[in-house]
């Protein structure tokens, strides 16, 4: 559907001629602007070449099965292009006169070669291809020859697309943690020098095209104007222990007219406590009039107990500090305590987790660090016992038992090619432990003796009626376990009786669960948007002991993660503001509570989090519920951090940066 021409023989925009009436994908203008080249699904897959002047069609004969992507030549004489002719995935790249003649194959590899674009002489081709795990650009002669790599990284890199001038190439990539669906734009300079981000964005950003003798004249005389959003890592006051290594995240808009480009406008240290060797960081993209940036610096707490407070500015192309929207220059503080190193009592227990694929202690000082598991291999999961603090975890398919400081090794059970060791339990009273090995086994400490409490299910021949079990959390009283649940195309929660093994529920899988302190309620919890190939309704949902019991809701349309059931008879959860969805767009989580019997929402803390709903990794509360320990991932800043918040309205301590599945223990 290319534009039509107006009256003065410009294109205009709001005149849409439709030249199609099939499926058609791929449009490349011909140099001199008059001719369309397209893919389309008209008697099979084939390539035509539309006249915009004459309002003719004609088909490029003699092209490979399964040929995509194609291109004129500078001089509009012939077309680049990829063909799987095989049909594996591996295609290759072609060249071929427009009148179908001349076809000749430019590469030859066992693997994928396709995206291909003429540089604006003529001379070379840039394509994308993927020898190894991932695609990048390359650039070869347009005979062939002279293949050279211009990207390397382990993201994917494909629309490339030349500049007028052919110095430089514009591309699309989705290397962007953790998300490989948010796409955004790069330039790189034709020998693989000077690469810069182009696009900062929550949504895809793809195809990038070069505007006709583009200049960087745009800039001049426009207006730069900035305002904060929010602290996205290390609130103010955050406290520390001597010398840790952190990152500080802000969260800027662009509210005036400029275009923040990564060679000219830079965060710099304006004043106060320096506690770091970083002193400026350029923008990690061209950050658009309007847009939004996540800006990210490292820093180390010093070793000399105290406050420290530093102001941070945004510098625009000639080293000016920008101006705040409302008045004044931005500036960003970073503020932080760093605690005496005999500080004591900073977490109510020792600490528990996972870290680079082994089971690390943090005591409760909250500094020294001690490695639990030296295995070879990586701990998939793991549990702490009460009391003991024996330490069951999983590697290499089997499950083993060690003391808290990781001495005395003991093989408890081991799986096969097909019934693998997941998910040790520690019962309430530290004596038993659960752990799934087709199905749910319970294995006496002292005794040494081992009963499967549940068998999983094979189903037919397809998988049809297949169940398969393993242990999620002990009730209070160790007499029921919930049990995660995996069926042909389903996912749930159960209930089962550790008496006798009876399946006493089974509902809807939920993101997360807690126990009331009696046993007779379990709470499951939902964050995720209602959307995908297994929605989950997003809310807090009460399920009672009992057998054939079915969930019941308590909070609906609201995203709710990590609820608590305290011992003064309330319970305590995040809850966010609005519905999640799939728009990418931030909430406000807030921590609040209710009464364990149901009840009128309180608000503890409104405005906790502003964060994306998957960037809530975790959170652990404090064995008496005074605190709670939460793992936050930042995208946008590929960063993440891990602090406990005492409820006592003090301020948080930091952690780390990284860690996952949280257990305290002695």
């Amino acid at each position: 559907m290319p534009l039509a021409r107006g009256d003065d023989g410009q294109w205009a925009g709001q005149e849409k001629r439709e030249i199609t009436g099939v499926f058609s994908d791929a449009p490349n203008w011909s140099p001199d602007g008059r001719k369309v080249v397209y893919v389309s699904m008209e008697g099979g897959r084939r390539f035509f070449i539309y006249d915009t002047i004459n309002n003719t069609y004609t088909p490029v004969p003699n092209m490979p099965p399964h040929s995509s992507d194609p291109k004129f030549s500078p001089d509009g004489k012939q077309l680049v292009f990829s063909a799987d002719p095989q049909n594996n995935a591996k295609p290759e790249i072609f060249v071929i006169n427009i009148d179908g003649s001349g076809l000749r194959q430019l590469t030859h590899n066992d693997y994928y070669d396709g995206h291909p674009a003429w540089s604006p002489d003529g001379r070379h081709i840039v394509f994308v291809s993927k020898p190894g795990d991932n695609k990048d650009l390359y650039i070869m002669g347009s005979d062939g020859n002279n293949v050279t790599r211009l990207t390397d990284d382990p993201g994917d890199e494909f629309d490339p697309s030349w500049s007028p001038d052919g110095t430089r190439i514009a591309f699309t990539a989705d290397r962007h943690y953790p998300r490989s669906d948010n796409y955004e734009i790069y330039i790189i300079n034709a020998d693989g020098s000077g690469e810069m981000r182009l696009t900062y964005n929550t949504g895809t950003d793809r195809w990038p095209v070069w505007r006709p003798n583009a200049s960087n004249e745009g800039q001049a005389g426009c207006t730069p104007l900035a305002a904060w959003l929010t602290d996205v890592a290390i609130p103010a006051g955050t406290r520390f222990a001597p010398g840790a290594s952190f990152t500080k995240v802000w969260r800027v808009a662009n509210r005036g007219t400029c275009t923040w480009t990564p060679n000219g406008y830079t965060l710099r240290y304006a004043s106060g406590d320096l506690t770091g060797e970083t002193t400026a960081i350029p923008m990690p993209g061209a950050i658009q009039p309007g847009a939004w940036v996540d800006l990210a610096v490292p820093f180390h707490a010093p070793e000399a107990p105290g406050q420290y407070v530093a102001m941070w500015e945004l510098r625009d192309e000639a080293g000016n500090p920008v101006p705040a929207e409302g008045g004044g220059t931005l500036t960003l503080p970073v503020s932080i305590e760093v605690l005496p190193s005999d500080a004591q009592g900073v977490l109510p227990a020792s600490l528990y987790f996972l870290d680079e694929g082994q089971v690390w202690r943090i005591a409760s000082d909250g500094r020294e660090k001690a490695q639990v598991t030296r295995e070879a291999e990586d701990v998939s999961s793991f549990d702490v016992a009460p009391g003991s603090g024996q330490v069951a975890f999983v590697h290499a398919n089997r499950l083993y038992l060690v003391e808290a400081d990781g001495s005395n090794p003991r093989l408890i059970a081991e799986g096969t090619e097909d019934a693998h060791v997941s998910s040790p339990r520690w019962s309430p009273d530290g004596r038993t432990l659960a752990y799934g090995l087709g199905g749910v086994h319970l294995y006496d400490v002292a005794g040494g003796s081992d009963r499967l409490l549940i068998a999983s299910e094979p189903g037919d021949q397809y998988g049809l009626g297949s169940k398969r079990f393993a242990p999620l959390s002990w009730s209070p009283d160790g007499a029921t376990l919930e049990v995660f649940i995996g069926g042909y195309e389903w996912a749930g929660r159960g209930l089962v009786s550790v008496a006798d093994g009876t399946l006493l529920s089974e509902v809807d899988y939920a993101d997360m669960s807690t126990w009331s302190r009696d046993g007779n309620t379990l709470y499951l919890a939902n964050a995720t948007s209602n959307y995908g190939i297994f929605p989950r309704p997003p809310g807090l949902f009460a399920l009672p002991n009992a057998p054939q019991a079915e969930a019941q809701p308590v909070i609906e349309e609201r995203a709710v993660w990590w609820p608590y059931a305290g011992a003064e008879g309330r319970l305590l959860y995040f809850v966010s503001d609005r519905e999640p969805d799939i728009s990418l767009e931030e909430i406000v989580v807030s921590l609040a509570a209710m009464p364990l019997g149901g009840g009128e929402q309180e608000m503890v803390r409104y405005d906790f989090f502003r964060l994306f709903p998957e960037e809530f990794g975790e959170a652990l509360w404090a064995p008496g519920g005074e605190g709670v320990v939460v793992r936050l991932e930042h995208f946008f800043a590929e960063s993440g951090e891990v602090l406990y918040y005492p409820l006592d309205g003090g301020s948080p301590f930091f952690l780390g940066e990284v860690g996952k599945s949280f257990r305290w223990g002695p």
